[in-house]
């Protein structure tokens, strides 16, 4: 059935505003929602509109985890670019009114002919929203993205936003700021808990000072490691973690080399394995910033001209991407989803 997907978004999509439309109210239930559930997210959005059914259905969420678990099969990768100017501008810690974060889907299909082709971008709502010059993205689940308003300095912008469906959730202000505990080191990640079947935001927080209530600290990271999948775990310095396949990865650089390193048996600490070694010369050369892991296992670098590539750690061959990154630059897997959809008293559409 998959494979007359555009047929049949087009023939329910022609259906909409016509007599014919009274077919699809006599479908049995099992019919209509798979056929549904096949049907990309512009499509639904339109069918949402049909009738009072129709958007019951497409808002269960029932509905939206089985859609969900059936666009997994389409293999895209999020990346948010940003232009010369604007990391200039964001280095100097000033605005770049005219300039804006960009956000697009390319396909990671390792197809020689469709590898890496641009699939759709997002217009940006957030722009000049924030009090740094631009977003952390802290990490992408299920269709949502993390952004954190903490890049350069203090600020409590949290934000859960679902691009697809131009709908976000802003959340309340953390409980650990500036002005009450001091100053601090703080890292945050994003992902799904199947216990409580909701998303969370976990901050894992250093203080300068020591708190009140210190040890919480070291609870929180397990969660941390758990729940996070799919971009950046953690950051320590010129290290930072993410996960590699069903393992975690660390990403080690130094002044003339980058080394990966991969835990191969979870919680084992003698599972570390390197796996790869990227070296320069010496002085007056720089390593390449590793963006992300690829569904292949190949990692994606921002190289020191500042073009984006993917190099095979196997055979060391490099494909050149075709984009380029002035730092900033984030990459990760992505699906499109209706997450949000059956919470219309907490998104906000825009």
């Amino acid at each position: 059935m998959s494979d007359n997907l555009p047929q049949l978004s087009k023939s329910i999509t022609e259906d909409l505003h016509t007599e014919s439309m009274w077919d699809w109210d006599f479908l049995p239930p099992e019919i209509l929602i798979q056929s549904l559930s096949l049907l990309p997210i512009k499509t639904l959005i339109t069918c949402i509109s049909v009738s009072k059914t129709w958007k019951s259905l497409i808002q269960n969420p029932t509905f939206i985890s089985t859609h969900l678990n059936r666009s997994k099969n389409n293999h895209l990768f999020l990346f948010r670019l940003c232009s010369k100017q604007l990391s200039e501008a964001t280095r100097c810690n000033r605005r770049a009114p005219a300039e804006k974060e960009l956000y697009k889907l390319h396909w990671d299909n390792n197809n020689n002919n469709e590898d890496f082709k641009e699939h759709t971008r997002f217009d940006f709502p957030f722009h000049g929203k924030s009090i740094n010059p631009i977003f952390n993205v802290v990490g992408t689940c299920n269709g949502l993205v993390c952004l954190a308003d903490d890049i350069l300095i203090y600020a409590y912008n949290f934000i859960i936003w679902n691009p697809c469906l131009k709908k976000f959730i802003k959340l309340p202000r953390p409980n650990v700021t500036f002005d009450i505990h001091g100053s601090y080191d703080a890292t945050t990640g994003f992902g799904f808990d199947a216990k409580t079947n909701d998303y969370k935001v976990v901050r894992f927080v250093t203080p300068h000072l020591p708190l009140v209530n210190g040890g919480w600290l070291v609870l929180w990271l397990p969660l941390v490691l758990h729940m996070v999948k799919n971009h950046r775990l953690f950051s320590m310095g010129s290290a930072f973690g993410c996960s590699y396949g069903n393992s975690l990865a660390l990403f080690l650089e130094t002044d003339h080399t980058l080394n990966i390193w991969v835990m191969k048996e979870y919680a084992v600490v003698s599972s570390w394995t390197q796996i790869f070694t990227y070296a320069v010369p010496g002085f007056g050369y720089h390593v390449p910033r590793p963006i992300a892991f690829r569904r292949s296992g190949e990692v994606i670098l921002e190289m020191p001209k500042r073009q984006l590539v993917s190099q095979d750690l196997e055979s060391k061959k490099i494909k050149n991407l075709g984009m380029t990154g002035y730092g900033y630059t984030f990459a990760g897997s992505y699906v499109e989803s209706l997450v949000l959809l059956d919470k219309p008293d907490r998104a906000v559409t825009y």
